[in-house]
């Protein structure tokens, strides 16, 4: 009996230590890239089908986007819904995404880039130039400065020119990755807020200076950054960020390392034999992810952690960065001119017989012909439908007009109307 019950604990034990998506993770794992994919794909499922209408947002929105595509799993469709809504955002506010928090352009960028589509023309609008307004990106501070560096260099967007009428001081990829590692904090990191490094901020400017790693000062950052990092590691593998560890510190860090292809088994980045993918994968739950270890499923953590994985997976498969998207970018500078559509004016006739009335609708197109001396010209008039001759035979007309026409016509229309005034009041009283 004894016998028994301990073999069905071991074997429920055996049970627990299997890794499965759609289960929570046991601590002290290693994903290969086919683990890794398989969980990739649990979550690209669910986020196609938790965030149905994604939208102009930060959580629900370009993040997601970004991922689904960076994992190969967007469908055009869901691009689709994206572009639609985010073209609804557009209009509704003028092109304009925000005037003081350039982070909506920034991910935005970010999102377009991922999925193929020019920045500085979509649907007209040109949502990269406010990028090169540097007094406007530092609004925000460091937020502003890293990612607007992360979006300029994901599609190698270089000399982007600021909007008409701005005066301010202009960015470019090469003064944001300067001024970041020159914000760098005296004992390494970087801090959103105040002169304590946080993971967080310094996991995300890692990100934005990876590309730039062999540069000496942006190495010597970075180094100072990552043992910042090192330092804060907890030993269940994780980071905290105000207090509480939690799952999206965990995801900025896997990105910095994976951007940086620095192995999760890197002896600084491994506490209690825990290492940053533990602290990850433990808050992973149904193809989501919690904020927090017991929380529900929030969706900005399960965008990020997407994120996470897919750069990781990247590292594994020896492709490019997160973040590089060079070979998808579209940097089509020149605005395409709006497309010349022929206008079409409607003249409508008003006639009565046998007392109803009867309404005639008579279009006409202005065309130009690039052969002047076959361009053909509308010439409506108040009565008739409208006649088409050639440009000469127009001149000729215009030439022999006389205002009688114009009285003519204005009498014609007003017996009309007149005719029809009483078709309503009498007819109406027989209905």
């Amino acid at each position: 009996m004894k016998n028994d019950i301990i073999k069905r604990l071991f074997i429920i034990c055996l049970a627990l230590a299997v890794v499965l998506p759609g289960t929570a993770v046991n601590a002290n794992i290693t994903l290969s890239k086919s683990e890794t994919s398989k969980y990739i794909n649990a979550i690209s499922v669910r986020q196609m089908k938790e965030v149905k209408n994604p939208s102009h947002s930060s959580a629900g929105g370009e993040w997601t986007v970004m991922g689904l595509a960076r994992a190969g799993k967007i469908t055009n469709s869901y691009k689709n819904i994206y572009k639609k809504n985010l073209k609804k955002t557009l209009d509704s506010q003028k092109g304009e995404l925000s005037k003081n928090a350039f982070t909506e352009y920034s991910r935005t960028v970010i999102a377009l880039t991922s999925i193929g589509e020019n920045p500085y023309n979509f649907y007209g609008y040109d949502v990269i130039s406010p990028l090169a307004e540097a007094d406007n990106v530092m609004k925000q501070g460091m937020n502003g400065l890293v990612y607007a560096l992360i979006a300029l260099e994901c599609g190698n967007y270089n000399n982007v020119k600021p909007r008409n009428g701005y005066d301010g001081k202009v960015g470019n990829i090469e003064k944001y990755k300067n001024s970041l590692v020159s914000s760098a904090l005296p004992n390494g990191g970087w801090a959103l807020f105040g002169k304590k490094a946080d993971v967080d901020m310094t996991a995300i400017a890692i990100q934005a200076l990876a590309p730039f790693y062999k540069e000496s000062k942006v190495k010597n950052a970075i180094d100072e950054g990552l043992k910042v990092i090192s330092s804060k590691q907890k030993d269940t593998g994780g980071f905290e960020t105000m207090g509480n560890e939690n799952c999206e510190s965990a995801s900025q860090v896997l990105t910095a390392l994976s951007s940086l292809k620095i192995s999760i088994k890197d002896k600084r980045f491994v506490k209690k034999k825990h290492t940053v993918l533990d602290s990850l994968m433990s808050y992973y739950h149904n193809g989501g992810f919690r904020h927090l270890k017991g929380g529900l499923i929030n969706q900005m953590a399960t965008d990020q952690a997407l994120y996470a994985l897919v750069a990781y997976r990247n590292t594994l498969e020896n492709d490019p960065p997160l973040f590089n998207m060079k070979k998808v970018a579209v940097k089509k500078k020149a605005r395409k001119p709006a497309s010349k559509k022929s206008k079409t004016k409607i003249k409508t006739t008003i006639a009565v017989k046998n007392g109803e009335q009867i309404n005639t609708e008579t279009q006409t197109k202005k065309k130009k012909n690039k052969n002047k001396s076959n361009q053909i010209k509308s010439k409506p008039t108040s009565v008739k439908t409208a006649e088409t001759t050639t440009a000469q035979d127009e001149k000729s007309k215009e030439d022999k007009a006389s205002p009688v026409w114009f009285w003519i016509g204005l009498a014609v229309v007003f017996a009309g109307g007149v005719a029809f005034a009483i078709y309503k009041k009498v007819g109406r009283q027989d209905v």
